[in-house]
């Protein structure tokens, strides 16, 4: 626990969303004599300008207690849906699916423990009164059934609110999971998806010529990127994935059928609900209290709501399949509706499942991508210490490096006024570890860094990456209103490697990008303010440059400035190799080799007798 906070007595503990709800608080507040807890960068950082106390409500444990717990849930994860034999409960057609609601339940169970810990150690605190300001469902839910005694406020109507700076983890898993409406945009999409799978079939049929076709199912994403590229131009080989890459009709890959689920499916999904409330059975505990009982309320409500249309989704694709012949299934993870109900079909039909890791895997707790045939580790490093050895694992290298090797690019590094990409941070909804105003309280940090330097004289030019899922709309007003002294540029749908060229200097998180930029001459400074339990090179003690705080972050700087040595070690291919593999341009072709010894059966028949 955060010492500053839990070696204290407070009068008032108030737990507040945001600075919006700060602002409507009903309640006296005393700032030596009161504790302030939140999700928002902004309400802590006022807080403690003003001379406060306050903390972060979803970051107040110690790391070391936390990953414990981490192990625990995810044992959780792995098993809420078997029964005490260790069955899945959620069969169906022959075909076990319950770990396909991965993606629908990830946020929930994860979040859900965090929550519950947080609360817990909220309650152990010494205090009078617990104030509540909050909207979030999750904390107000396990707030009532843990009989948390607190006085809670609403928000107020206001004109005009002020931005809040953490990651809103709800409203991005709604944006990627949420059911769709049927407005004119989607019944568009949905009639010209269709019209091209007519199209498409009948372009299969007509170029067929004698050719018996070999299906391969293939998840389309940064990893597998290039390899389906190539496997688009073998004459015998028709792809089959969850959508098209555009509505150009090339006869060489068709969508996945998406139904909607009938009577009959609900049917299916009632009977299954019923039997898994007869035989769930899985057990977890956080601070020896019994919450999976919760935790499978909350499961219950999400999985009926989706439940036939999974059903529905493994009839589509065995009947898709029953006159076709799927001889591989290409994938990055085990997360996904489709990708769970393909993953258990090629099981039942010893079909060989590839999969390709989706970037350096680097926390021991995780296993979303440990269920194949055979695995693509990228290297040896990270089978030794993610998969532990797993002797179905192989180093055959990341495709994406092929680019990067192959394109000749070095950067001509400027140390005197040079380019500074900040690669922003990220929260992980994974990891019980990471907190939601994490990314803000990285980049605030860094920045505050670069304004030092520059009143000392060093001159610069600032750019900022905003990652994939963040929202470079929290970013634009966090510059505005911390650091409206800088002249920074901002990226965000723009592709890195696109971007990193333009940079002399590149500081970042835990990311691959620390590889993709040191592979082009770039040198990286890892800047490890999260505390979490990471794999080599992001360990702290390996050849990457890091920094664990603000002083030593601005002096790892001031070394690049001044040409020091220490970032050219990073840059050697033969250290590279340790952790991402080969890189010798021939990652792409080493992968699709492999496909192809899986097809004939060579592999695939040893892997079956192990």
């Amino acid at each position: 626990m955060d010492d500053l906070i839990f070696n204290n007595k407070y009068r008032n503990i108030f737990l507040v969303e945001d600075r919006n709800y700060w602002g409507c608080c009903p309640f006296e507040y005393k700032r030596d004599r009161d504790l302030v807890l939140t999700y928002d960068f902004a309400l802590r950082n006022q807080i403690l300008s003003e001379g406060g106390k306050s903390g972060y409500f979803d970051s107040i444990l110690e790391p070391d207690v936390l990953e414990e717990y981490n192990f625990d849930v995810y044992r959780f994860f792995s098993s809420w849906f078997k029964d005490k034999e260790g069955r899945d409960i959620f069969s169906y057609k022959g075909i076990d699916f319950g770990n396909a609601f991965r993606l629908e339940l990830w946020n929930e169970i994860i979040n859900s423990v965090r929550v519950c810990l947080s609360l817990l150690a909220v309650r152990s605190l010494q205090h009078r009164n617990l104030y509540v300001g909050l909207n979030n469902r999750n904390t107000l839910f396990f707030m009532d059934r843990l009989q948390i005694k607190n006085t809670s406020w609403n928000i107020a109507a206001v004109t005009r609110r002020e931005n809040a700076y953490y990651f809103p983890i709800s409203k991005w898993l709604s944006e990627r999971t949420g059911k769709r409406g049927l407005g004119i945009k989607e019944l568009v999409k949905s009639v010209a998806a269709t019209v091209v799978d007519v199209l498409t079939d009948l372009s299969i049929y007509s170029l067929r010529n004698g050719i018996e076709y070999n299906y391969i199912f293939a998840l389309k994403y940064h990893p597998t990127q290039g390899i389906i590229e190539s496997l688009k131009g073998r004459k015998n080989i028709r792809l089959v994935s969850t959508g098209y890459s555009g509505l150009c009709i090339s006869g060489k890959e068709r969508r996945l059928p998406v139904g909607r689920a009938n009577f009959r499916h609900k049917s299916i999904a009632s009977g299954l609900m019923l039997s898994f409330e007869k035989k769930k059975s899985q057990s977890l505990k956080v601070e020896g209290l019994e919450i999976s009982t919760l935790l499978y309320e909350i499961i219950s409500k999400i999985i009926t709501r989706v439940l036939p249309g999974y059903i529905s989704g493994i009839d589509e694709a065995s009947e898709f399949f029953k006159d076709k012949k799927l001889n591989l299934m290409l994938t990055v993870s085990n997360i996904g509706a489709a990708n769970g109900i393909l993953c258990g079909y090629c099981k039942i039909n010893n079909i060989p499942r590839y999969l390709v890791i989706n970037g350096m895997l680097g926390n021991s707790f995780l296993d979303e991508s440990k269920d194949a045939t055979f695995i693509n580790s990228y290297s040896e490093s990270i089978k030794k210490n993610y998969f532990r050895g797993m002797d179905n694992v192989l180093a055959l290298g990341d495709p994406r490096m092929d680019q990067y090797v192959n394109s000749g690019f070095k950067k001509k590094v400027d140390c005197r006024e040079p380019v500074i990409l900040i690669g922003a941070a990220g929260f992980s909804p994974m990891n019980l570890i990471s907190y939601a105003a994490f990314e803000f309280d990285f980049l605030n940090d860094i920045l505050i860094a670069v304004r030092q330097l520059k009143s000392e004289g060093r001159k610069m030019k600032l750019v900022l990456k905003v990652r994939s899922n963040g929202y470079i709309g929290q970013y634009r007003s966090f510059l505005s209103e911390y650091f409206n002294d800088l002249d920074i540029k901002l990226f965000d749908s723009q592709p890195f490697e696109r971007v990193i060229r333009m940079a002399d200097f590149y500081v970042t998180t835990y990311s691959q990008t620390c590889i993709e930029a040191s592979v082009l001459g770039i040198p990286v400074l890892y800047y490890k303010k999260d505390k979490e339990f990471s794999h080599p090179p992001f360990d702290g003690r390996s050849e990457l440059v890091s920094a664990s705080d603000p002083s030593e972050l601005k002096e790892k700087i001031n070394a690049f400035y001044d040409g020091s040595g220490i970032f050219e070690e990073f840059k050697k291919f033969s250290v590279l190799e340790k952790y991402i593999g080969p890189l010798d341009g021939k990652n792409i072709e080493r992968n699709l080799n492999f496909i192809f010894s899986l097809m004939t059966n060579e592999k695939t028949e040893a892997a079956h007798k192990r």
